[in-house]
């Protein structure tokens, strides 16, 4: 038992390639709020399982938990704990061959030696957060530019068919701290969002055996007025989304789900084995429809 909920024991179908889809910032408000308004996110919820609930650790800001989605753990055990985290401030309780607590592509590498992986990205700060050197494909667009991030992605996609990709894009949270989280011009980052979004699912179901292939959408944190970082739920709450194969759809996941469960779902997904020193939990393991 975890929290009440029965472990699933049954196995959760291999994927060959999963790709993550994060949004900086980005909040769920704005769908409930402008139900209708962003269909390709939507439509993600239609084809898969879901929640607007997944919690971040705190505090609610960038670095910490971009660390903490990719490394299955909370930052009293990676060490990252500000929102622009370069290198840990508390020492990890665990450091892997590259000297970091280990990620999601530390993982890869070391059981799938062979994998294409790819991280392509608008903000300096997350090159920080995962092991660079065990990745082969490391693209640091400029900073914001998330219309780079997509080009980058799409090409990258069509001529590497990556077995993991981590695409992140900047702008919601850029946004939201100049003219405030929903607010008119926060809105409209997010139809950007959510055009990219399609565009690269297109790409995607293009390239990919889509049986074989998942897809997960999510945040590090939402926001209040123009800031975050603390303890509100506008604040620590995110969607996370997960398409692909015989997984559930339309699903909403009904139990706690928290940014470091995120890490090793991927891995659950992959059919990988991970890590002992991660905490988190793959949600597919609490998923009875499997």
């Amino acid at each position: 038992m975890l929290c009440g909920l029965q472990v699933n024991a049954k196995r959760v179908p291999r994927f060959t390639n999963v790709i993550l889809i994060g949004a900086d910032g980005f909040t769920p408000e704005v769908i409930t709020s402008n139900p209708g308004r962003y269909k390709n996110i939507e439509a993600l919820l239609a084809r898969g399982l879901w929640t607007f609930e997944s919690r971040s650790v705190l505090p609610s800001s960038s670095a910490v938990n971009w660390k903490t989605m990719l490394s299955g753990a909370g930052s009293e055990m990676h060490g990252y704990t500000e929102w622009n985290s370069q290198v840990p401030e508390v020492k990890p309780v665990y450091t892997d061959k590259w000297g970091m607590f280990p990620s999601v592509f530390a993982v890869v590498r070391e059981q799938m030696p062979s994998a294409e992986t790819g991280v392509i990205f608008s903000w300096e700060g997350i090159k920080y957060v995962y092991e660079n050197d065990a990745v082969n494909y490391n693209d640091q667009c400029k900073e914001g530019d998330d219309y780079q991030v997509l080009n980058d992605a799409i090409n990258y996609i069509s001529a590497k068919k990556p077995n993991l990709l981590f695409v992140y894009f900047s702008n919601p949270d850029e946004v939201g701290h100049k003219y405030g989280w929903c607010s008119k011009e926060y809105n409209v980052s997010c139809d950007t969002i959510d055009a990219y979004v399609g565009k690269l699912m297109a790409v995607i179901e293009n390239n990919f055996d889509m049986s074989k292939t998942a897809v997960l959408f999510s945040s590090d944190h939402g926001g209040v007025g123009k800031g975050h970082g603390g303890k509100s739920m506008k604040e620590m709450q995110t969607p996370l989304i997960i398409v692909g194969g015989r997984l559930p759809k339309n699903v909403k996941m009904s139990f706690p789900v928290m940014r470091y469960d995120t890490a090793p779902t991927i891995i659950d997904l992959l059919g990988l084995k991970e890590p002992d020193e991660w905490r988190g939990k793959s949600v597919l393991k609490f998923v009875q429809t499997l």
